[in-house]
């Protein structure tokens, strides 16, 4: 027991049967409890390092390797600017891309707005430096604006032009990306003039202001732009440009319409589609999310986040953390206050400010229904507060609106805030989730505290815990990379001035679990059915399984017929979701429950007899289960979750 304002320190021995590592993972849970609060915290065990008996132990940081570049001229500092103050991302002076088992380092030199030089750091496996080139000089376009490499080894160099010698549109050169082949011989160029962009007022005038320039080159050597400017009537929007790289011309697409955008992302999936994210204060006000097929024909762009009402619009308190494609759906991370809050908020408070993820349906964009577009199943994030709507500005957040599949990673109260998160995929369902912790006060000012990072898979877990990293910061740029043990990423710290900081962060090895064929067609684990293959149609489960795992029979498009014996006593989240051409289940006695989201899209399901030992059917349990004609239910069943036979017939 503690008392309001008490402050008391618990010390637990824990024995641990073997040795442990520091990359294993020893889960122990902590439950704070009263009459009307409660609250669960995870650790990861083995990231704090373990003792030997009878010796005190000592905490231990995540192990991040720092290996220095030393550079021949001073660089900005790439120390996050993402803070309660900063509404808007930025150009960054560094940015990299790891093409096969090379690793390439863009950075800039000088002003990046007025007089700079590009130069490139191209870095092995074990992270030396095995070649070092200068971009030309460029004297037209003054201002920079990012730099990317193909996988045949040729640089693009992206820059503008500001026009602060015309108000109205015109002829003006103001934006141009450049070709070299690895010797930075020029091989081409595409220079867009302000009416190339647009014949009226809405046209570039500056571009890369106030937000950044984002880019991907696709599988069919086409470059896909995003980017912020500023127009001849004095507003902000985004740009999206599409080139194709082998003659350097420029092709049209659907691009989407964002203003103001204060921060652009863009993501290549391994399908060739193309992920457009901007940060919209007004017009959109939220994360507007756009999507294209292969052949840029675009497919999707709605808000899938909204950010709620401040004094002044273009302050979100959100930011942009990235996207990566899972086996189950695409994991998009980002932060922002948890409230969405309809009332105006003031300025400069952080507001709880807090990491958050979602992970959209495969097909998403081919549904309708929002709340379909989410596969984590979260409480609603609903529109709350109200405020004078004659004296609402124009572009507000609107009412009612609601936010689905919002499953949130930090607690941040008070003071404290989540700043900067970046993402990277570690397996087909897992992925690393990093992000900056900062702390604000009227009295003391924006202060960054520490850089943390946390494992977290498709089903919504949080598979290691939050760890600190010590000596280590975060970019505004987006691409890390897991090469299979380590995390890798470049920054150019404050504290020193001419050099590089590229950070190995080892977390070591993560494997998928995955059907072997040759012991038969299930993994079975101390009674757990873990996965199955995909081929089978007419499956009777072992009696040896007790319960079935989180999806096993995921996307089993082949499964028609099911028989589960007496001794599995639990049916797990998504076991059975999207197995299309399901048409009958067969339940035995002495099951108790089956989870959310079980059987969610067996669309060929006709007849349901659940057993009388079953007492909980989970939230969406047969959801979209559009053929099923009739549903039997015993008394034994004491609780039916939201929804859970929404959409039958």
């Amino acid at each position: 027991t503690v008392k309001i304002g008490e402050e008391k320190t618990v010390k637990t021995d824990i024995i641990i049967s073997k040795s442990a590592g520091i990359f294993q993972t020893l889960p122990v849970s902590v439950k704070l409890y009263s009459k009307d609060y409660q609250k669960e915290y995870y650790k990861n065990l083995s990231s704090y390092g373990t003792s030997v008996s009878g010796k005190e132990a000592k905490a231990l940081q995540a192990a991040v390797i720092n290996k220095k570049i030393s550079l021949d001229n001073e660089i900005d500092s790439t120390d996050n600017s993402t803070t309660v103050s900063n509404w808007y991302g930025s150009i960054n002076t560094i940015s990299e891309y790891f093409v096969g088992s090379k690793h390439y380092i863009f950075y800039v030199t000088g002003n990046k707005e007025l007089d700079w030089q590009a130069h490139v750091k191209v870095l092995n496996q074990k992270q030396e430096v095995i070649k070092s080139l200068d971009f030309p000089k460029i004297t037209h376009y003054e201002k920079y604006g990012n730099a990317i490499v193909d996988n045949d080894g040729n640089y693009y160099l992206l820059c503008g032009h500001a026009d602060k010698e015309h108000k109205d549109v015109n002829n003006t050169r103001v934006f141009a990306v450049f070709k070299y082949d690895n010797s930075m011989n020029e091989t081409g160029r595409i220079e867009y003039k302000a009416t190339d962009i647009s014949q009226d007022d809405s046209s570039m005038r500056k571009p890369f202001e106030f937000g950044d320039c984002s880019i991907v080159i696709d599988d069919n050597q086409k470059m896909l732009i995003d980017c912020a400017l500023t127009m001849y009537n004095g507003h902000q929007r985004s740009q999206s440009l599409c080139i194709d790289t082998r003659n350097m011309t420029n092709l049209d697409i659907e691009a989407p319409y964002c203003s103001h955008s204060l921060e652009q992302y863009i993501y290549k999936t391994p399908e060739n589609k193309v992920f457009y994210v901007n940060k919209g204060d007004c017009y959109p006000r939220g994360m507007q999310v756009t999507l294209f097929d292969e052949n840029q024909k675009q497919l999707f762009s709605e808000i899938m986040f909204h950010f709620g009402n401040m004094e002044s619009y273009q302050n979100t308190k959100a930011s942009i953390g990235g996207i990566t494609e899972l086996k189950k759906g695409y994991l998009f991370l980002g932060c922002s206050e948890k409230e969405l809050s309809f009332s105006l908020q003031k300025n400069d408070l952080a507001i709880e400010r807090n990491v958050f993820i979602q992970l959209w349906d495969k097909e998403f964009y081919k549904k309708d229904i929002p709340e379909e577009r989410q596969l984590f199943v979260t409480e609603p994030r609903r529109t709350t507060g109200s405020y004078d709507l004659s004296t609402a500005f124009e572009h507000s957040l609107e009412q009612n609106h609601t936010d689905y599949g919002v499953l949130w990673l930090t607690n941040y109260k008070g003071a404290e805030y989540a700043s900067a998160s970046k993402i990277v995929k570690l397996t087909d369902s897992t992925a690393a989730v990093f992000w900056e912790k900062r702390n604000y006060t009227e009295k003391s000012g924006d202060k960054y505290v520490g850089t943390y990072y946390c494992i977290v898979d498709d089903n919504g877990n949080i598979v290691q815990g939050e760890t600190e990293i010590q000596n280590a910061r975060l970019s505004n740029f987006d691409n890390m990379i897991y090469d299979g043990e380590n995390i890798i990423w470049t920054t150019k710290p404050s504290y020193w001035t001419k050099a590089l900081m590229v950070h190995v962060l080892q977390v070591g090895k993560f494997e998928e679990k995955t059907v072997d064929l040759e012991n038969g067609d299930y993994v079975i684990e101390d009674g757990v059915l873990l996965s199955v293959s995909k081929t089978l149609t007419n499956v009777e489960i072992p009696d040896i399984v007790k319960e079935i795992d989180t999806s096993a029979f995921w996307n089993c498009t082949n499964l028609k017929e099911i028989t589960i014996p007496r001794s599995v006593k639990k049916i797990g989240e998504y076991t059975f979701y999207n197995c299309k051409n399901l048409e009958k289940v067969k339940f035995n006695e002495e099951l108790q429950e089956i989870d959310r989201r079980a059987f969610w899209n067996c669309t060929n399901l006709k007849e349901i007899t659940i057993p009388n030992s079953v007492k909980k059917i989970g939230d969406y349990a047969f959801k979209n289960c559009e053929n099923i004609k009739q549903i039997t239910i015993p008394r034994s069943v004491k609780k039916i979750g939201k929804y859970a036979f929404k959409n039958q017939c």
